[in-house]
């Protein structure tokens, strides 16, 4: 990750807001074997279309709060291969910039069992003068490697000035538990590398290696959907597509307060609406039980919710692991599975959490502390 400027912060909301492509879902279980993969790299190709289509009107609302209004000349490069700023002038200080907008997956400090594939992605903004054609790409600088390649091509052709783009690294998390990080610059053809302001930064990733999940801790490690559309992550309150996002306090059907990190969900707000959310893979150490507790949130007297897990192996069958009914009853189920009793230990595995109101709509339901535990 990288420290937001104030006035990038006010940029980062409003992406934020941005929704995600069309996919339709008829069933709170579907029987497609879609890989995990390809949603993602669609979900990222979209995302960037819609990044992009609203880079001109949130540019405006951004230099009306910057500290200076000075207006930046259109770029050009030379053929000699030397980036020439308009006006005649060489300035590679101006013309290579980059800005850093979003951990989109994988912040820092992220425990992912030992062994686990992931992807990690940053967003980032071209904020120099000069266009960013294919030739640029993500270069490996130092810290552990984990698997990934020494570099890799940004996904755009061109990432003019302004724009933003999203980017991303296949990794392993090692065998050997303990705390890893590395560290990326992006590179033109010339081989001049350049982090992202103010100090030229690179862009970071560190991660825990541990015999540990946390479904909260990686939200946006999951591509979220309603029964219609991909839903951008980290969502927000009272999106009516379906809401997601996390707290670390909240009431039961009772009014009981709990203190819990829990992700909150909402379905789409249609009858007998859904949303779920499919998560990366992930290698599941020996002795792990899938445990969380649903339920449905107080003030909310008319919800009456399905709640489904099921569980992949690496690209196989989608498979049930848990299913239950609920309704504000006064009473929040507990589930727990022991994943070793599966056949899954040391297997890779992607689950998929489900919700889908009964009626409606008139839930919101949360789903505490979900996680890996070994026991």
């Amino acid at each position: 990750m990288k420290k937001t400027p104030a006035v990038l912060t006010f940029l980062l909301v409003a992406v934020l807001l941005i929704a995600g492509c069309a996919t339709p879902a008829e069933t709170v279980v579907p029987t497609s074997t879609q890989s995990i993969e390809s949603v993602i790299e669609t979900y990222t190709l979209k995302t960037v279309e819609a990044l992009d289509d609203r880079v001109t009107s949130l540019e405006k609302t951004v230099e009306s709060l910057a500290i200076t209004d000075t207006p930046t000349a259109e770029p050009t490069v030379s053929t000699t291969g030397t980036p020439v700023a308009a006006g005649g002038g060489t300035n590679p200080g101006d013309c290579l910039r980059a800005e850093f907008v979003a951990d989109i997956t994988i912040p820092d400090e992220t425990i992912i069992p030992p062994g686990s594939p992931f992807k990690k992605t940053w967003a980032i903004k071209n904020s120099g003068s000069c266009p960013w054609d294919a030739t640029y790409k993500l270069s490996y600088v130092m810290g552990d490697l984990m698997g990934a390649e020494q570099s890799v091509p940004l996904p755009d052709e061109f990432v003019q000035p302004g724009e933003m783009v999203l980017v991303s690294v296949n990794m392993v998390a090692p065998e050997v538990e303990d705390r890893y990080e590395n560290y990326w610059k992006i590179q033109n053809s010339w081989g001049t590398r350049f982090g992202v302001e103010p100090d030229d930064d690179p862009l970071t990733l560190v991660i825990n290696v541990a015999p540990s999940y946390s479904f909260v801790d990686n939200l946006c490690s999951a591509t979220w959907h309603n029964a219609e559309s991909l839903l951008f992550c980290p969502g927000k309150e009272n999106n009516p597509d379906g809401s997601f996002y996390v707290t670390n306090s909240f009431q039961t059907e009772l009014g009981k307060v709990e203190t819990q990190p829990a992700i909150l969900m909402a379905p789409q707000q249609v009858t007998d609406g859904q949303i779920y959310a499919k998560y990366a893979p992930v290698k599941i150490p020996g002795g792990a039980h899938l445990e969380t507790r649903i339920g449905c949130i107080y003030g909310y007297e008319f919800c009456n919710f399905d709640f489904v897990v099921t569980y992949t192996v690496e690209g196989g069958t989608e498979t049930i692991l848990a299913e239950v009914n609920d309704w504000n009853d006064g009473f929040s189920p507990e589930i727990g599975v022991n994943l070793g009793d599966l056949g899954l230990d040391g297997k890779t595995v992607s689950f998929t959490f489900y919700v889908k109101a009964n009626g409606g709509p008139e839930d919101l339901v949360f789903m505490e502390n979900p996680r890996l535990k070994v026991h």
